[in-house]
């Protein structure tokens, strides 16, 4: 099983219906269930997979993806195709599920 390091530089799937995620948990459907830790002011970049959507909810604070703030708890459905520039205002960690 996938451990989320310190800081993040990209998502860790942690459940995958991707069978090159092999750290992660296997599931029956195209997508997958990742997350990552943000440190405070870290930023992170990710690119939404072409074929999918993403659904984003931080944990512990706010961030800011692509000049929107979305708080903790709340989500974010993005489109597929999106490059996202996530950047944390305090330490965080994001849960994210992306169809692929």
């Amino acid at each position: 099983m996938s451990k989320l390091p310190a800081s993040a530089t990209d998502f860790v799937a942690l459940a995958s219906g991707d069978p090159a995620d092999t750290d992660a948990v296997q599931i029956n459907t195209d997508a997958q269930v990742m997350a990552a830790r943000l440190a405070a002011r870290q930023e992170l970049v990710h690119q939404v997979a072409s074929s999918g959507k993403a659904y984003l909810v931080p944990t512990d604070a706010a961030i800011i993806i692509n000049g929107m703030r979305v708080d903790a708890l709340d989500g974010l459905l993005v489109d597929s195709g999106t490059a996202l520039t996530i950047r944390g205002h305090a330490a965080t960690d994001i849960l994210m599920v992306e169809l692929i």
